[in-house]
């Protein structure tokens, strides 16, 4: 379940707020992206062969891959929320949810907090349509996530109705404080948390009600994201709408950053490299990750 936080009434219109047109949605292709055999910049359109795209194509693929960007993890081990090996204050941040991707991941061995491993097979998408493992993958458990035996309820080699392969979203997030300024926001340092398949719902609860009650993406409003202790699944990651964002150089702002969010959250990134070691003293929230 979700709740409304809000420190001081306000009053919203019911039209959804709108950024300046000359700017896209993240989910819209930039200009000229339909035209694969066209350069585009500021002042001119070059024609170039297509064999010459592909190849371009194929070289920003490995690009990708060999350089990474930059980032780090909350980590929400045993139920405590912490970044860079501190532990958060509260065990809560407000935050803005840049982006969200689906992921499908499987581990072949039980998990070992000491031995931290890469899963055996992973999928990140957009979506749960069609998503399959990723190229990165050594040992495909199947062509598709749709097809796959460890996909299947009642699968978990720990017995009952679960799935081995465990049904999360991967959050790509900033910290409230980069909202101070446009320019702040757009060099803010984003940070990758991992949802558990058990708040998966949680998340969805809240940005369903966002896009309805507010009609705005979850990328223009500051959440509060909350790690509480739960009977059956250990703990639980719960969120609540804050406020909106309201300013328009800001909103414009957040989906230009949007934009590179969901691409980095497409990204695979060796997991053990991202694991933070604990350490003593909690570190406060909402100033900085």
């Amino acid at each position: 379940m979700t709740t409304k936080v809000s420190a001081t009434p306000a009053t919203r219109s019911p039209a959804p707020l709108k950024a300046p047109d000359v700017v896209s949605s993240p989910q819209s292709p930039p200009s000229g992206a339909g035209v694969p055999a066209t350069l585009q910049n500021a002042s001119t359109a070059l024609a170039v062969p297509l064999d010459l795209m592909a190849t371009l194509a194929a070289a920003a693929k490995d690009v990708a891959a060999a350089e990474r960007p930059s980032i780090s993890k909350i980590s929400l081990r045993a139920g405590v929320m912490s970044y860079a090996g501190s532990p958060v204050v509260g065990n809560a941040m407000n935050v803005v949810a840049l982006a969200a991707v689906f992921r499908n991941v499987y581990y072949k061995d039980r998990f070992d907090p000491n031995n931290i491993q890469n899963p055996s097979c992973f999928a990140i998408g957009l979506t749960d349509k069609a998503i399959a493992p990723h190229e990165n993958v050594a040992e495909p458990q199947a062509e598709t996530c749709a097809v796959c035996h460890k996909h299947e309820w009642g699968s978990d080699p720990n017995g009952g109705r679960g799935k081995a392969c465990k049904e999360g979203r991967r959050l790509i997030l900033i910290p409230e404080d980069a909202l101070l300024e446009p320019e702040k926001l757009s060099k803010s340092e984003m940070a990758i948390m991992d949802l558990p398949v058990t708040s998966v719902k949680n998340w969805a609860n809240t940005v369903n009600q966002i896009a309805t009650g507010s009609n705005l993406p979850f990328w223009a409003v500051v959440l509060r994201v909350e790690v509480r202790p739960d009977p059956k699944t250990q703990f639980k990651v719960l969120f609540s709408h804050v406020r909106d964002v309201a300013d328009p150089a800001l909103l414009t702002a957040l989906m230009a950053r949007a934009d590179v969010a969901q691409q980095v959250g497409l990204t695979s990134y060796d997991e053990t490299a991202l694991t933070n070691s604990p350490v003593a003293e909690p570190r406060e929230a909402n100033k900085k990750f």
